[in-house]
C-alpha cells in the first residue's frame, strides 16, 4: 500500500517479528486488512473516515477494536460517513445517448454524492439544449455535480456538383 517507502519503513513480516501484538496504522486510505478478517492480522489500518476526493471512489472506514483477556482481539469494520465520489465519462452524440445518461444519473444514490462527469461527443444546437436540460435537472439531486464539457458542435458539410 506504500509502493515508493515513504510512510512505512516496515515489511508485514518485520512487523510481525517485532514483538508487539497488534500495531495500529495510519496515513494511508487503504484500510488493512479487508472487512471480514478474523483473527489478528499483526496490523491495522483504519483507511479513511470519508473519501476526501473524486478519485476515491470507495466508502470511507474504520475499524472498531476491542481487545480481550488473553489479548484476543475483535474487529469490526464501520463506515462512519456517508458522502461518495463518483466519476462517470460519457460520449453523446444524439438525443437517444442524451436520455440515456439521463436515466443512468437518476439511478445513481445522488443525495451523498459529489460527481463528476466528462461528456465527449458531437452535438447540435438543439441537442446541447437538451443536454444542458438534463444537467440542470440533475443537479439538483446531487450533493454536488461538476461536469466537464469536452463536447463538439456538430458541423454538417455540404458538397455540390455539377456536372457538364
Amino acid at each position: 500500500l506504500d509502493s515508493e517507502g515513504r510512510y512505512f519503513n516496515m515489511t508485514p513480516q518485520e512487523l510481525k517479528n517485532a514483538g508487539l501484538d497488534c500495531w495500529l496504522l495510519g496515513h494511508v486510505h487503504v484500510p488493512y486488512p479487508e472487512a471480514g478478517y478474523t483473527g489478528n492480522p499483526g496490523y491495522f489500518m483504519p483507511g479513511t473516515h470519508t473519501p476526501d476526493r473524486s478519485n476515491r471512489t470507495t466508502q470511507g472506514s474504520c475499524w472498531l477494536l476491542s481487545i480481550e483477556a488473553g489479548k484476543k482481539i475483535s474487529a469490526e469494520q464501520l463506515v462512519p460517513g456517508s458522502i461518495r465520489f463518483a466519476k462517470l465519462n460519457k460520449e453523446v452524440n444524439n438525443v437517444p445517448e442524451i436520455e440515456w445518461l439521463e436515466t443512468e444519473l437518476q439511478q445513481l444514490d445522488a443525495a451523498d454524492t459529489l460527481l463528476e462527469i466528462t461528456l465527449t461527443g458531437h452535438l447540435a444546437e438543439e441537442e446541447r439544449d437538451k443536454l444542458n436540460e438534463v444537467l440542470k435537472r440533475s443537479e439538483q439531486r446531487f450533493l454536488d455535480l461538476s461536469v466537464n464539457d469536452n463536447t463538439r458542435q456538430k458541423v454538417l458539410l455540404y458538397f455540390f456538383s455539377t456536372v457538364i
